[in-house]
């Protein structure tokens, strides 16, 4: 195994294993290329040393957001070489080296098409013998399973989907009904009969039981943010997978049997299946979050779930122009017992620096856009597709307004708090440092936050002299004063607030402190552009004309 794993006396909470590729292995590599050469005439594996970079930036990068692979136990000799390519391409992101980046993507979709390629016509053969022409297919060192083939698509899509290149966003898009095919393909349910009792399991064969299972889970997870992202409707419904959730962050950081063996000691209940933990959540009858017999959701488990919840309400949204006042009851019933359960989980934190990974900080970004879809749907406006931050900010301008409500003030709440976990850390420092505590989630939520605190903060301003505040609207005004100036005060160019802001000036400044933490963003660019955009709506200069 090409891993040199550094185990300390006492286990670190995210276990990270570093990864080298040493020259044998960046030859065999090179001997993997080789049935591939007539595709890939100008394509140069880079050296071993960038190798080794671009992987161990994908477990430092990637992984810690969507941790469908295993990290501990992973051998890049021992998966195809496509897969490890893609992976090394989403590493490239994370070191900046986009050009590198660029090639590797391309190398490893050339690789994967052509064996999809061969693959199909087999199966086509197979069903359709032609006694004329026998056909031979190539021997390659590596054979890919249904599951390598899903991690590696998977990979491909998470590396184009947030590039500014529109030709690179249509192969993230073109990518959807594969993945759902492969999806297909695979065995899609359990029961609890045949998945709880691992007892009678070794290491080994339960790691590569829930290494499939969140392959899985996280496929349904990333197309559903495809379809938050570009309005899109689901491809793939919730209804159609019924896996046991992931398993818990300590379980899923073992490095070995004996050491499985004494996290196993202390786990009495296995994860829940997901259409069973969805059915509670949703279900009007659920008292309790939680019972006796069931365990407490881990924090990629809450992941999922959130995920879950979001679909339904996307749909709930595209079926109706707005959802009913019960169905409204329903979602915001749930959206509170999945908190509960969020609060449960020892793992979960606020706190984006969390040594336990940034996913239960994640899910609560995804848990506030879930809040503001009941109230906002943009999705239609947002135009993030075009990658034209002049043609999304026209789209958010012409959004619908909203009214005073009650009913606002979750999403309102958990917009303002999302602001003020960069301003708390400093504006400047999460602009310049994405890598360390942001994901492109916190992007896709940061929009939808700003413009409903922006749209909130107008309709006060146009309402407040006929309709006076509640108490609830001057406490929440007050928090977003409070952050505001905050922020301005954290930016090094920011000129002193001397005077007290109306609300239109302070809706101007909410939009504009999330632009400037989204601007510059070198890893993703789909994040500098959602910055760009919300520049420009706050401006409004040569769009509406308007400028406060």
């Amino acid at each position: 195994m090409a891993a040199d794993i550094a185990l300390f006396a006492g286990q670190a909470a995210v276990y990270i294993p570093l990864l080298k590729i040493d020259e044998l292995q960046r030859a065999n590599m090179i001997q993997e290329l080789i049935p591939f050469q007539h595709l890939l005439p100008a394509f140069t594996l880079p050296s071993r040393e960038s190798l080794t970079r671009f992987l161990n930036a994908y477990f430092d990068g990637v992984y810690l957001h969507m941790p469908f692979i295993h990290c501990a136990s992973f051998d890049p000799a021992k998966h195809p070489l496509e897969l490890v390519l893609a992976m090394m391409a989403a590493g490239a992101q994370y070191r900046y080296e986009h050009s590198k980046g660029r090639m590797l993507y391309y190398a490893s979709k050339i690789i994967f098409q052509e064996k999809q390629r061969v693959k199909d016509r087999g199966i086509l053969t197979t069903q359709q013998p032609s006694p004329i022409t026998p056909i031979t297919f190539p021997a390659y060192p590596v054979r890919s399973t249904i599951t390598d083939d899903l991690r590696c698509l998977l990979n491909l899509a998470i590396y184009a989907n947030w590039q500014q290149n529109v030709e690179l966003v249509r192969d993230a898009c073109d990518y959807q009904s594969l993945l759902v095919r492969l999806l297909r393909d695979t065995s899609l349910t359990e029961d609890n009969a045949t998945s709880a009792d691992v007892s009678c399991l070794d290491w080994q064969t339960w790691l590569q039981l829930e290494a499939d299972r969140r392959a899985k889970l996280f496929g349904f997870a990333f197309l559903n943010l495809q379809s938050i992202a570009y309005n899109l409707p689901p491809i793939f419904l919730s209804d159609e997978i019924n896996l046991r959730l992931p398993c818990t962050c300590d379980e899923w950081r073992t490095v070995d049997e004996a050491h499985w063996k004494q996290v196993r000691q202390g786990i009495h209940q296995e994860q829940s299946l997901f259409q069973d933990a969805l059915f509670l959540l949703l279900s009007e009858e659920s008292a309790a979050p939680v019972s006796p017999s069931r365990a407490i959701p881990s924090p990629t488990a809450n992941l999922i779930l959130i995920h879950g919840l979001l679909q339904r309400i996307l749909l709930n949204r595209q079926a109706a122009m707005s959802p009913t006042m019960p169905e409204v009851n329903i979602f915001t019933n749930a959206l509170s017992r999945w908190t509960s359960t969020w609060q449960l989980a020892p793992e979960s934190s606020l706190d984006p620096l969390n040594p336990n990974g940034p996913i239960p900080f994640t899910s609560t970004a995804l848990l506030g856009l879930a809040y503001t879809r009941l109230q906002l749907d943009l999705g239609p406006s947002r135009r993030l597709k075009s990658r034209d931050p002049t043609d999304i900010a026209r789209g958010l301008l012409t959004s619908p307004d909203i009214q005073r409500s009650p009913h606002l003030l979750p999403a309102l709440l958990h917009a303002t708090h999302a602001l003020s976990i960069p301003v708390n850390l400093g504006v400047e420092y999460v602009s310049r440092s994405h890598a360390f505590v942001w994901s492109i989630q916190h992007a896709l939520c940061g929009l939808e936050f700003a413009v409903l605190v922006d749209k909130w903060l107008k309709c006060i301003g146009r309402s407040m002299e006929k309709q006076p505040l509640k108490e609830h609207e001057q406490r929440l005004l007050d928090w977003i004063r409070r952050v505001v100036e905050e922020g301005r005060s954290s930016i090094d160019d920011g000129a002193p607030l001397s005077e007290a802001l109306d609300c239109d000036r302070l809706a101007f400044y909410v939009v504009k402190l999330w632009a400037r933490i989204m601007r510059g963003n070198a890893q993703w660019p789909f994040v500098d552009v959602i910055g760009h955009s919300l520049e420009l709506y706050a401006n409004g200069a040569g769009l509406s004309g308007s400028h406060p």
